[in-house]
């Protein structure tokens, strides 16, 4: 699958933090709203709900990613005809095969983004989905199939309309192979660590404290149309790593499980602890877990770091044998006050085998 930015004005360029413009340069927005309008006959009211929580992952708010960024989307009045390019009026559509083929895409191009620019500014840009696909009004993490999710391709489409260009390199959101923000315990759409330290390149964030984040960094595409974390069920990432071990003893952290990736979206650099667990259900860090490990890292504000436990995953001489959620937690010791604690853990849907 290949999610593309077109503009009239310029060829697309896989560059991390902007669309640019061969005279103008990085094209961010000059305007910290954005509003946008959806064709309700092109989509079901699942999916305009969906599409609307793809873009509200990019909304500034206490608790949020951004948190004190000067940025919001807001949903305008709907269309029931499309508008014309370049109308002034941000388009979210649908269109068929044909369409797509008519813009020159291919065939494995699901969604595009348009944007229209006039004397080194924004006039519009519009979202077009392709029909034929086999979208979701699912999160994520709770599709199991080759579907798409609906709400995570506007999330990744919304990405280009503040001015972000693909960033491939790492899981984020604006990767063009197929968007990795994922979601929060299966509760909302988020935007990844990359795409936030991307978006700081064009807007400001006057939020004055630290906010400490986990994810499940790695990724790998499976097929044509899904993608999926690591720390999954059936993910070749994992296959050659250990899931399993016995009480008492120690996996390398080379021979565990991937890493997970931290970060502080704030102004300053601090040490907190992360510490991985196995849980019997995954309610993480709460009731009877067993501590495999822990890793003080020093992390500076904005800069993705890729950790595992020092000394690796030393399974407790004592634990049950049975089946176990692996979980992590930045600031496992509630040392620094943050404007949201609701991203610090992550846990496994791979289950890990004490025998």
């Amino acid at each position: 699958m290949l999610i593309l930015l077109l503009s009239l004005a310029v060829p697309p360029v896989d560059a991390f933090n902007c669309v640019t413009h061969s005279t103008c340069g990085c094209m961010f927005q000059s305007g910290g709203s954005q509003g946008y309008k959806i064709n309700v006959n092109d989509f079901s009211s699942g999916e305009q709900t969906e599409i609307e929580h793809g873009a509200d992952a990019w909304d500034a708010g206490s608790g949020e990613i951004l948190r004190g960024a000067a940025w919001q989307y807001n949903r305008n009045a709907d269309l029931t005809v499309d508008g014309s390019f370049c109308d002034g009026t941000e388009n979210i559509r649908e269109k068929d095969d044909t369409w797509f083929t008519g813009q020159g895409l291919a065939a494995d191009v699901d969604a595009v983004t348009t944007p229209c620019f006039a004397f080194c500014g924004w006039v519009d840009g519009d979202i077009t989905f392709r029909d034929s696909e086999p979208w979701s009004t699912s999160l994520p993490s709770d599709i199991t199939n080759s579907d798409l999710s609906i709400g995570t391709v506007a999330m990744h489409e919304f990405g280009h309309f503040a001015g972000l260009d693909h960033e491939d390199a790492n899981m984020a959101t604006m990767n063009s192979l197929y968007p990795h923000g994922g979601d929060i315990a299966h509760t909302k759409y988020r935007i990844n660590e990359d795409d936030y330290v991307g978006f700081l390149t064009g807007y400001s964030d006057a939020s004055t404290g630290n906010n400490m984040m986990l994810s499940r960094y790695a990724f790998e595409t499976v097929g044509d149309n899904l993608a999926v974390e690591v720390w999954t069920n059936g993910t070749s990432e994992e296959t050659g790593k250990t899931w399993s071990g016995h009480a008492g003893n120690t996996i390398t952290a080379a021979a565990g499980p991937s890493e997970v990736m931290a970060i502080i979206n704030g102004t300053s650099s601090i040490s907190p602890v992360i510490e991985w667990r196995l849980s019997s259900d995954a309610v993480c860090f709460s009731g009877t877990e067993y501590v495999l490990g822990t890793r003080t890292p020093t992390i500076s504000s904005n800069v993705p770091y890729a950790v595992s436990p020092n000394g690796g995953y030393a399974i407790p001489g004592g634990t049950p044998n049975g089946t176990y959620h692996l979980c992590a937690k930045i600031d496992s010791t509630g040392a620094t006050s943050e404007t949201s604690e609701s991203d610090n853990i992550i846990v496994s849907e791979k289950l890990f085998t004490v025998n």
